[in-house]
Formats: C-alpha cells, structure tokens, sequence
C-alpha cells in the first residue's frame, strides 16, 4: 500500500466546478461537479516493501515476432528490466518460469545493489522452448511464504 505523508506546512488548493453553469432553482437537478485538488510544498510518498512474484510464459509462441524483428520474449525482458530498474532495495523478486514444466529460476531475493546485476542475468538469459503448462509456474510462485510486512502480488 501506498501513502501520502505531509508536512505540517503544506497547503492544499481546491478547486470546484460545476457541470453546469446554471441550475435550477424549482426543482431538484443532478449536476456533476469537478473537484481538483493540488499540494504545494513537497511530498513524501510512502510505501510498503514490494514482494513480486513474476510468472513468465516460455513456451514456443513467445519466440514469434510481433513487429520490427522482436519477440513476444524480448518485449518481455524488456518489460521485467524496466520493472527491475524501479524496484529499491526494500523489495523481493521472485521468477518462476512455464513451458512444458515449471520451474523456479530466482527465489524470492532482496533487490539491492549486490543482487541486480544477478537478477537481470537471469532475465537475459531466458529463452523461449517447447509447450504450455502455466500451472507449474503459477504454483512455484505461490509457494514462498510473504516477506515481513510485504503483501505478494503474482504478475504473470
């Protein structure tokens, strides 16, 4: 979960607006109304530590183009190295991977300084191979326990 903490200085602008400019004074009307908030003064966003479980499909279809030469698997690499440059050091990653069997390629890890450069061979190193058993992965990455004070969330 994520939060909002404010400082004690920090102001809060409201803007209100109407759907309508005139309403009608007989009778009861629906109007939308806007309303638009903005913070002045800096914000410290707070947020629990992530625990991410990804479930990736390497079965022989993510090896077919879907444009510009590249792979169902190379857009996902690219997408799980992206989510790896945004997780901090509070955060877990977990891979588990499906073809004809499933299989646990990284256990649930700190991301820290030490470990990304590990995480991310891993991700370059994944390749597409033969058939669907999505089951199998799905069950490696539900197995693991929750990391302390951190809710699991499975992206598959």
């Amino acid at each position: 979960m994520s939060g909002i903490r404010l400082p004690p200085d920090a102001f809060l602008d409201v803007e209100v607006r109407l759907g309508r400019a005139l309403v009608p004074a007989a009778a009861p009307a629906l109007v939308q109304a806007l309303i638009q908030t903005r913070f002045h003064g800096r914000l410290g966003l707070v947020t629990s530590p992530a625990d991410l479980r990804l479930v990736v499909d390497l079965s022989g279809s993510m090896g077919g183009t879907v444009g510009r030469g590249q792979t169902r698997l190379s857009l996902v690499k690219a997408a799980l190295l992206k989510l790896l440059s945004q997780l901090g050091d509070r955060d877990r990653l977990l891979l588990s991977v499906f073809s004809a069997q499933g299989k646990l390629l990284l256990p649930s890890t700190l991301v820290t300084a030490a470990s990304r450069r590990g995480i991310q061979d891993v991700i370059l190193s994944l390749e597409p191979d033969d058939q669907t058993n999505i089951s199998a992965g799905l069950k490696l990455a539900l197995a693991p326990p929750a990391a302390a004070g951190a809710l699991p969330r499975v992206i598959l």
